[in-house]
């Protein structure tokens, strides 16, 4: 009777009610919790079960968040959510008392009236009254700064000396801008100019008003013929279409821009397809990646106020890493004609029933044998003698003879005399190992990947390949399946087969990809899911195959004296592919959250997220040229840098995402740049591979200084890495890996161990200072340049706006504060009275 006159309204709160009720939380953990204030504050049903919960008898709350309240209101932003009100809301709901928290707002007040009179010798009531505010803060609330945990309190962070220079192009280039700007009553435009060049070719009508006036007058015959004669020949102010058109090189015509340039295309990074190793498992002297300024190279993000900017940077950097790429081989295409002359080389092409792609296979297919019995790192770790790794051919003749006793029983067995040499053994072998290594019956486990790859429910990798094969690549896959069913008699093997399987246990893709994820699971756990493994490394060695196919990738790497796969080969071992893919997937298993996730699951979506990374579409990017009269609509195309948003894929249809753009950008692949503005970029990490950061234009509040930077500085970070492998060492591992296992949960495991009791529990995940690399912070000014004086008056306020937590009228006190840095006191001294939330030491044996 009671349940039949309730409403359905009431039914449903009831049936909410129960269901909290019976959970009978012990721990309620509300993670981000600034993005789900309603809950804390609000008076509606889904507030009031949030409070049941909360309240529940013995139950604690913990509340996490790095920006729990806004951190800093200006005067500007007074009409939006401020700092004092968030901030006593949430003291409040931690408190849960109103008077405690109007005591606290009192105690607040009188910090507040210390610092303003501080300068009449009130030291010891300011600390005091600091002391007073962190002893109950603490009892709710705890915060670890980064920047206190390091000796220097720079938190890693250096700046780079990035002062630029003019040129007479650059002003030339204003020149002209200015007197459009003049004819279209557009006013001043001298930010627009150091921010970007050739702005009237590159800024979309939408979003400036200069370049509509600039287009609606451009097709008006009177404002034609004067803004024709403004440009002159528009060589500074205009993108010429001809000099892209014949992959000639473009002016930068920006500073920034040439500083940019300078430090990432310039330095040799063109050259690379991935990011260097922070551990290389051996030495290489020769080839793209030798140079000590390659292999100490690292990801760059830009921050602009600017909507141009992040295009320009991605169009720019993108062409002149693809022209050096294109002018590095033979021959020079023109830009439009670039890819239609190149053929894609690793194919499965199919000419009178002959599959003749079966090399492919040397990079495609994920040999058991070579990824489990053949250890490069266990293989370098023995031959280290001077602490140093050692070179690669030293490395190569060692595996050769490894390679060599696996070869010969298959070698005795399946050769016969033959008066030409067979080729078919460079991709044969491997499957032949396989075969005689795991037996020949149903349950060896690349029988049962190869014949998945034909049902319903596996053949993901054989659409995606077939995709842009036809169906050859089918064929192709029942070649390489009778050969381990069949296993038939071959020719006389190539003189050079050993070094070739070699060169493939190295650096094949499939292979590399394979034992990474071993290293990571464990054989154990390969037996349970062997179709997994094996399907996942070939999804990703796809996804090279793709990279590889690239026209310029192709002018990068191709060797006229061997086929182009043993180029592809050669390229992998000179990357050092195998501890590049160690590292990644080490840190991306945590980023992806998959600890607890079943390995045939979490190898899927590993090998998912690696393939996409790689295989991530070339975008293009528009701008305009005027030309007679006449407005064209041109494309740039761009993978070495990209703006981070949603883009026109540039060969074929669709569009590239944003959130693909981030993943590829926190893998080793390219972009290599990544510009953006500084808006929405709050809650999303840059880190995996990039520790430098540009500030194009510096921001008006300083704590969005410190959340640009927070971007790159965090968890596991690349500099964290590159300093752990640079004191930890390759050296230090021998004797501590055995086997297939996870170099990089050893090196870690390691890092912690030192001298654990004396150090914050951050450390070495998210600081680590041993090992020299920092976090970069570049500022790209020009000198005697407003940024100059603004950069130091940031500065000031860094050091200084921690202390006005809690307060109203932020601004107002921060620029007393300042008054004192200015003379009166020193910034290291200031640190004092700052509100230390930092959590109490303890011991890790307590």
């Amino acid at each position: 009777t009671f349940l039949s006159s309730l409403s359905h309204g009431d039914l449903r709160r009831l049936l909410a009610e129960s269901c909290i009720f019976s959970l009978e939380p012990d721990l309620v953990i509300l993670d981000e919790f600034q993005r789900f204030k309603y809950l804390l504050e609000g008076d509606d049903d889904v507030a009031n079960l949030a409070r049941r919960l909360f309240n529940f008898p013995d139950a604690r709350v913990l509340l996490l968040s790095a920006t729990p309240y806004k951190m800093y209101t200006m005067h500007y932003e007074r009409g939006e959510s401020d700092h004092y009100s968030d901030f006593l809301s949430t003291i409040g709901f931690l408190f849960d008392s109103k008077k405690e928290t109007e005591a606290f707002a009192d105690e607040l007040a009188a910090y507040r009236k210390e610092i303003l009179r501080f300068d009449e010798g009130s030291e010891r009531e300011l600390l005091c009254t600091k002391e007073a505010i962190e002893k109950k803060l603490q009892r709710v609330m705890v915060r670890t700064e980064r920047l206190a945990v390091t000796a220097d309190r720079n938190g890693m962070i250096m700046e780079a000396k990035d002062l630029g220079e003019l040129t007479p192009e650059e002003l030339k280039s204003f020149a002209v801008l200015d007197r459009v700007a003049n004819i279209l009553g557009s006013g001043d435009v001298v930010e627009y100019w150091k921010s970007a060049p050739y702005l009237l070719s590159f800024m979309d009508k939408t979003d400036y008003q200069i370049k509509r006036r600039f287009i609606s007058k451009y097709k008006d015959d009177d404002y034609q013929k004067k803004l024709i004669g403004a440009l002159g020949d528009g060589a500074n102010a205009l993108l010429p279409w001809e000099t892209i058109s014949d992959y000639h090189k473009v002016d930068p015509c920006n500073s920034k821009l040439r500083i940019l340039l300078d430090r990432t295309v310039e330095s040799g990074a063109w050259q690379l397809l991935w990011i260097p190793p922070s551990l290389p498992y051996y030495k290489i002297t020769t080839g793209p990646y030798a140079a000590q300024e390659v292999q100490d190279y690292t990801k760059s993000l830009v921050f602009s106020s600017w909507k141009v900017v992040p295009k320009v940077i991605a169009a720019l950097c993108s062409y002149e890493a693809e022209r050096r790429m294109v002018r590095a081989g033979t021959m020079y295409p023109d830009y439009t004609e670039e890819r239609k002359t190149r053929a894609r080389l690793l194919e499965f092409n199919v000419s009178e029933g002959q599959c003749k792609g079966m090399s492919v296979f040397t990079l495609l297919y994920p040999c058991l044998t070579l990824a489990e019995r053949v250890n490069p790192l266990q293989e370098s770790l023995s031959l280290i003698n001077d602490g140093n790794p050692v070179e690669i051919n030293t490395l190569i003749s060692v595996m050769e003879k490894r390679l060599s006793e696996l070869l010969f029983p298959v070698l005795d067995y399946y050769s016969t005399p033959s008066y030409a040499p067979d080729r078919r053994w460079y991709w044969a072998a491997l499957v032949l190992l396989d075969k005689y290594y795991y037996g020949s019956s149903s349950q060896n486990p690349a029988f049962l990947w190869l014949e998945s790859l034909f049902r319903d429910d596996r053949g993901d990798l054989l659409q995606r390949a077939q995709s842009d094969s036809g169906d050859g690549f089918s064929k192709h896959v029942e070649l390489l399946f009778s050969c381990l069913q069949e296993g038939e008699k071959l020719g006389s093997p190539p003189r050079d087969l050993i070094p070739v399987i070699t060169k493939i246990a190295l650096g094949s893709p499939a292979v590399v990809i394979l034992r990474s994820l071993l290293n990571l699971y464990g054989v154990q756990e390969f037996m349970k899911c062997p179709v997994d493994f094996l399907d996942g490394a070939a999804r990703v060695a796809n996804g090279f195959r793709t990279l590889f196919n690239l026209s310029d990738t192709i002018t990068l790497i191709r060797k006229d004296e061997l086929f182009y796969w043993e180029s592809v080969l050669d390229y992998c071992i000179n990357g050092n592919l195998q501890a590049v893919m160690d590292e990644y997937l080490h840190i991306l298993r945590e980023a992806l959250g998959l600890f607890e996730t079943p390995v045939d699951e979490a190898v899927m979506k590993l090998s998912q997220e690696i393939a996409a990374a790689v295989s991530i579409k070339t975008v293009s990017l528009s701008f305009d040229e005027f030309k007679q009269g006449e407005i064209n609509s041109r494309g740039l195309r761009c993978r070495f840098a990209l703006r981070f948003g949603d883009a026109k894929n540039a060969y074929e249809q669709g569009e590239t995402r944003s959130d693909q753009v981030r993943s590829a950008f926190n893998s080793p692949f390219r972009p290599f740049i990544l510009a953006t503005t500084s808006i929405g970029q709050e809650g999303l990490d840059f880190h995996q591979y990039c520790h430098e950061v540009y500030h194009w234009n510096l921001p008006f509040n300083p704590v969005d200084l410190e959340q640009r930077e927070g971007r790159i500085h965090r968890y596991k970070g690349h500099v964290i890495r590159r300093n752990i492998a640079s004191t930890c060492t390759l050296a230090s591992l021998k004797g501590k890996i055995v086997g297939l296992q996870d170099p990089w949960q050893v090196l870690f495991t390691a890092a912690h161990s030192e001298d654990s009791q004396e150090k914050s529990d951050i450390v070495p995940f998210w600081i680590y200072e041993d090992g020299g690399h920092k976090i970069v912070r570049h500022i790209p000014a020009l000198p005697l340049s407003r940024e100059v004086s603004r950069l130091n008056d940031l500065k000031r306020t860094l050091v200084a706006y921690r202390m006005v937590l809690g307060q109203p009228r932020q601004e107002d006190l921060l620029h007393c504060i300042e008054s004192y840095l200015s003379g009166k006191i020193d910034a290291d001294d200031l640190v004092k009275f700052r509100i230390d939330l930092s959590p109490p030491s303890c011991s890790h044996n307590s």
